[in-house]
């Protein structure tokens, strides 16, 4: 079976780059403790976008995962629930992508 890759961008309510660090920071913090509550999440990648263009979002994860069902006991723990609680109340925009990793 191959490995899950599971990206997530999210677009801010907020206006200022330092209301965007600030929240950014608590959100890495939040994302990366999620390696110690699941198994089979492989790898976590999160951030602030860097790059001011276009349609840029503010903050984005890769989370690498061994099989879907790894994703799905992702998805549905409590600590993720608390994070998309938090989410909502911070974001105007989300977009999503889940797919397998050719190995």
């Amino acid at each position: 079976m191959s490995e899950v890759l599971h990206i997530v961008m999210w677009k801010f309510k907020s206006t200022t780059a330092e209301e965007n660090a600030s929240q950014a920071k608590g959100l890495v913090e939040d994302f990366q403790a999620m390696k110690s509550f699941v198994p089979g999440l492989l790898e976590v990648h999160a951030g602030a976008n860097a790059l001011a263009v276009d349609g840029a979002f503010d903050f984005a994860i890769s989370m690498r995962f061994a099989t879907w069902a790894d994703l799905e006991t992702y998805n549905q723990h409590p600590e993720h629930q608390k994070i998309k609680i938090k989410m909502r109340d911070i974001r105007i925009e989300r977009a999503q992508v889940d797919f397998e990793l050719a190995l």
